[in-house]
């Protein structure tokens, strides 16, 4: 089954606000998934738990194994003092 909404996941696609624009994109990727076909068990191994309520409404068994936080607490640091990295840039921890 082919995924046409997969870019919706790439870092690429948003070169601000990266980890909230892949987190809502993970969502339109797995209502694109589940609507072409509907598994009894819902495996996430990418991290994606935006996905698992969504999984759950389907009427799938959802497991997973999240082996980190979608936004860690080092990340939230890193924000508190507006430091400047490849996912974020300047221009928006300036502010």
């Amino acid at each position: 089954v082919y995924l046409n909404k997969r870019k919706w996941i790439e870092a690429s696609t948003y070169p601000r606000f990266t980890m909230i624009g892949q987190s809502l994109g993970s969502v339109y990727l797995a209502w694109e998934a589940l609507n072409k076909f509907t598994p009894q068990f819902y495996f996430d191994t990418s991290g994606y738990a935006f996905t698992y309520p969504l999984a759950w409404l389907f009427g799938c068994k959802v497991l997973c194994y999240t082996h980190y936080p979608t936004i860690s607490s080092d990340m939230a640091e890193r924000v508190k003092q507006r430091k400047s990295m490849y996912n974020n840039n300047s221009l928006i921890s300036g502010r």
